[in-house]
């Protein structure tokens, strides 16, 4: 999705029937300038997944932002764009190590915790839902692709068992030796 259409279906998900549900996603709606600094941050293949204006705590600064929070595919934005300052602090989805949820009355925090930083914003609970359910997606489907990726063979090493079959190969048609065939398979084993 664009940053535009990942607002508008985040801001949807957060729409009740009462006047008050509606005036707090009205609420939601995101600065231009705050827009424009995601915009400009995100790489032209980059998915943008969720996206809302919410104040976030951020460990590195110590300090809150109000601005855009934006989950991307690859990595989670806060942005606020200022006349005279733009802030843009990213966190890879490789690098969360952990996250969970407090519940309070009137709001929900979700708690992000990254090698480097860390990342806490308050919403209603239907965006903190739609926001860790988006985040164990991606953190779900990256683990997968290291497992597969460990799992299947590299081409070096799909290179290595092809010379050693075809050794092999000529060894059983007596084309080499017994003792080149060793040397060979040491050579190419790194033995």
């Amino acid at each position: 999705m664009t940053l535009e259409e990942a607002i508008e279906y985040t801001l949807s998900c957060g729409k009740g029937a009462s006047i008050l549900s509606k005036l707090f996603s009205a609420s939601k709606k995101p600065l231009a300038t705050d827009v424009d600094v995601a915009r400009n941050a995100l790489l032209p293949e980059e998915d943008v997944l969720f996206s809302i204006s919410t104040l976030t705590k951020v460990g590195s600064t110590g300090g809150s932002i109000v601005g855009l929070l934006t989950i991307t595919d690859r990595r989670i934005l806060v942005c606020r764009g200022e006349s005279s300052q733009s802030i843009c602090i990213e966190m890879p989805i490789d690098t969360i190590e952990s996250m969970s949820v407090e519940d309070y009355d009137l709001f929900v925090e979700l708690h992000i915790i990254g090698r480097r930083d860390s990342f806490t914003f308050s919403e209603n609970s239907k965006f903190i839902e739609l926001a860790k359910k988006t985040l164990d997606t991606l953190i779900y489907n990256q683990s997968q692709k290291v497992a597969s990726a460990e799992t299947q063979p590299s081409s070096n090493e799909t290179d290595t068992i092809q010379a050693l079959k075809s050794y092999k190969e000529l060894l059983d048609a007596g084309v080499i030796t017994q003792e080149e065939f060793e040397k060979k398979k040491a050579q190419l084993l790194g033995i």
